[in-house]
């Protein structure tokens, strides 16, 4: 295939969209799913080919129809591509196993995330079709993943079943067994990791193999599986089993015809016969036989291996020698002398890169110092100092769940601090700069206030955490009303300013949370209804307990948000008929604004208004613990497929479209506030 061959079809909504580019023996295959609406790229590859893979996945749908991108791994082989693919300005999840994402995102990924572990390793696309995946743990990574198709049949097998080719073909060729046993003796750690992996394939029912590297295997996949089983790998960690000798006899011919036919699956037929030649005897093609081997002895083997060196150079002896080490344990010979020579070479430089390592080591200390520090910095808040929010919902998530089981007189209480509104003042009588001045003196009061073992958290907006673990409930409360009056009594502050605090503990979730993996956030939502309430009290003020929140009789709390006035105040007069406290703002970025500042118990947003979109509101809102789970209503003139489905990703229960009846509107609101717990 030329350097133009164009996207090819493989059937099942299968597209290869990869270069045939072979660099160093490998080529990089990408593929495309095309479900229904949307897309699915999987591997999407390197800086090398990326322009190409883009090029002809446009060729078989738009790029907004791309989705998902799935990375088996995180190699810069099939990863590096996607910060280019954003750049682009491709919108997708990634999807990919925890392991693989801590390494990955250091190349810059600013997509959002799909973490296949978290979420029963399938994902299922909206015309029903389940990717399942299989961990393949360290063949040749610890977090390496492949993808089962079932309904199509096909196995993407990242690594597994790749081979070298010197020239590419789209589907393997007789020659694609030996080419792929290559590539696994020198990629594969060991067989005691392969068989198993094969033993789970050799159960499914694959039509095709779509490996990373080499070719499809649309032919016979069993055999390919069975071969992989048996294949002993590793060969430098492993000594390999003397399976075919029988005797102690050295079989010279056995090993020199194995020799050959591995030479020829990497080189082709040509090359062997030059080999051959080479070394005084012919070869044939069509009955794969060598005439002059009956006397072969340790002379013709190592002749044998010289020659290919001189014909491939080091690099065909660094490919080669994991296979030429098993054939020297299957047929008791040595191993050939040109491999000591090039060991013997290298030693001659050892000073030097004795020199060379000793600089990397210095260079990498330097580095590792780097990256420690910007781990630090990605782990803190910019403007206070505190950790931020992402960092937040990991520790908090670990921490709940590894306490759930705890027993004691202390407790561990989490408590969520938030401004009252007198920061939309400041903002608006002195700037962002006076904010910023704000939120660090309240940050500072409470570092200064909270206890040795607690930490401190800001997680958006004027939203501030605290973790304070084996602490009685009640001393928790009354540091937390420290915090409040400190800041009620501070001087620091160019207004007046006063904060709410939602307190909760691990025990009152004990007995109602089976799964631990969901205790972090369950009590971080406690703890923001609780700062809700407080706030509807009045503010200024701590609520910390379930019987408050139960006869609680404040007033919900609205936020319109419309830039067509006369609309956004109708329905303002409508809802506040209805006994509902509400606000309005004129775009999204207002809106978020006061959402941060001001706390909410329901969103109803128009989709088109200026600055952010309705969507990218809602979005916005369901990245941040404090506000994911606000009730959020949609409405606009524009209801058509596209927007609906769009909707519906985003989280969006309830879209109306513009005229709309006002009492529909009433019950949708009476619904979910009553849902969330609210008036």
């Amino acid at each position: 295939m030329s350097s133009h061959e164009p996207a090819a079809s493989l059937e099942n909504g299968y597209y290869w969209v990869g270069s045939e580019a072979v660099d160093y023996g490998l080529q990089c295959n990408p593929y495309l799913l095309v479900d229904k609406n949307i897309a699915v790229l999987f591997d999407p590859g390197s800086m090398l080919d990326v322009d190409e893979v883009v090029a002809k996945t446009s060729s078989i749908v738009s790029l907004d129809s791309v989705k998902y991108v799935v990375l088996h791994h995180q190699d810069p082989d099939l990863a590096a591509a996607v910060p280019r693919m954003e750049a682009l300005g491709m919108k997708f999840t990634v999807v990919t196993h925890w392991r693989t994402w801590s390494l990955a995102r250091y190349y810059g990924i600013k997509s959002p995330t799909y973490l296949v572990n978290e979420h029963g390793d399938t994902l299922e696309l909206p015309g029903g079709r389940v990717l399942s995946f299989i961990k393949t743990p360290y063949l040749h990574f610890s977090g390496s993943i492949v993808t089962w198709d079932r309904r199509a049949g096909y196995l993407l097998s990242s690594d597994l079943f790749s081979a070298f080719a010197q020239s590419w073909s789209l589907y393997a060729g007789t020659d694609y067994l030996e080419r792929m046993k290559t590539y696994h003796e020198n990629y594969m750690p060991s067989n005691e990791l392969l068989k198993p992996m094969m033993d789970v394939f050799s159960g499914l029912p694959i039509k095709k193999i779509l490996p990373q590297h080499g070719s499809v295997i649309d032919s016979n996949p069993q055999a390919y599986i069975s071969a992989l089983r048996t294949l002993e790998c590793g060969g430098y960690s492993v000594s390999y089993p003397k399976r075919r000798r029988l005797s102690e006899r050295r079989d010279y011919r056995g090993a020199i015809e194995s020799l050959f036919a591995r030479y020829e699956a990497l080189f082709g037929v040509e090359a062997l016969q030059e080999l051959a030649a080479a070394a005084g005897f012919s070869y044939n093609p069509a009955t794969k036989h060598s005439d002059g081997l009956a006397q072969a002895g340790g002379e013709l083997w190592n002749f044998v291996n010289e020659k290919i060196f001189l014909q491939r150079g080091n690099s065909a002896l660094v490919v080669l020698e994991a296979f030429v080490s098993k054939l020297c344990a299957e047929f008791n010979v040595p191993k050939p002398d040109i491999y000591a020579s090039a060991a013997t070479s290298d030693q001659r430089t050892a000073t030097e890169l004795n020199l060379e390592i000793a600089k990397l080591k210095e260079e990498n200390t330097a580095l590792l110092q780097s990256i420690d520090s910007a781990k630090e910095t990605l782990l803190r808040d910019a403007a206070t100092g505190l950790y931020n929010e992402a960092f937040f919902k990991n520790y908090i998530e670990e921490e709940a769940s590894l306490l759930l089981e705890n027993e004691g007189v202390e407790d561990d209480v989490l408590a969520i601090i938030g401004l009252d509104e007198g920061i939309t003042q400041i903002e608006y009588r002195y700037g962002p700069s006076e904010v910023e001045a704000t939120l660090k003196n309240v940050a500072r009061i409470i570092l200064d206030a909270k206890r040795q073992n607690n930490v401190a958290f800001r997680l958006h907006g004027a939203t501030f955490a605290l973790w304070m673990p084996h602490i009685l409930f009640h001393e928790a409360v009354e540091l937390c009303d420290s915090i409040r009056m400190k800041v009620e009594d501070s001087q620091s502050f160019i207004e007046p300013i006063t904060v709410s605090v939602g307190v909760t503990a691990v025990v009152e979730i004990k007995d109602s949370f089976v799964d631990s993996v969901k205790a972090g956030a369950a009590m971080t939502d406690i703890g923001i209804r609780r700062l809700r309430l407080a706030r509807r009290r009045g503010g200024n003020t701590i609520c910390a307990s379930s019987e408050t929140e139960k006869d609680a009789r404040g007033k919900a709390r609205i936020l319109v948000v419309d830039d067509d006035s006369v609309n956004a105040n109708v329905v303002r007069a409508f809802l506040e008929n209805a006994d509902y406290t509400v606000a309005t703002a004129a775009d999204g970025a207002e809106a978020l604004r006061k959402i941060s500042e001001e706390g909410f118990d329901l969103v109803i947003s128009e989709l088109m208004i200026p600055k952010i979109d309705g969507l990218m509101l809602k979005e916005s809102l369901s990245q941040r613990s404090g506000t994911k789970d606000i009730p959020f209503v949609l409405f606009s003139h524009l209801k058509d497929e596209a927007s609906v489905i769009a909707a519906y990703k985003a989280g969006v229960k309830y879209y109306l479209k513009k005229p709309y009846i006002l009492a529909e509107l009433l019950g949708i609101v009476q619904n979910l506030l009553l849902a969330a717990g609210n008036r």
